[in-house]
């Protein structure tokens, strides 16, 4: 059998706002658009957070009806 690895392109990093714990010793942080709250408490300490921003990769939001699109199409190419 041939198994073959695709090559995939690297993701590129953005500069991406967060929200980021104002605690010394917490090093938690979220993506601020993946946040509920207009300015949300840490879920690790309970702490305020600030806005802050990060280099991270890039995600897409897609919505749900995409998402099950993207899952059906893998599952039939795995047939």
């Amino acid at each position: 059998m041939y198994y073959s690895r695709k090559q995939e392109e690297p993701v590129e990093d953005v500069e991406t706002s967060i929200w980021a714990c104002t605690k010394d010793d917490c090093i938690c942080w979220m993506r601020e658009n993946l946040s509920f709250d207009e300015v949300p408490v840490c879920p690790i300490c309970s702490s305020s957070m600030v806005k802050d921003s990060k280099m991270l990769p890039l995600l897409l939001k897609m919505s749900t009806w995409e998402a099950c699109l993207l899952l059906e199409r893998q599952a039939s190419l795995s047939l």
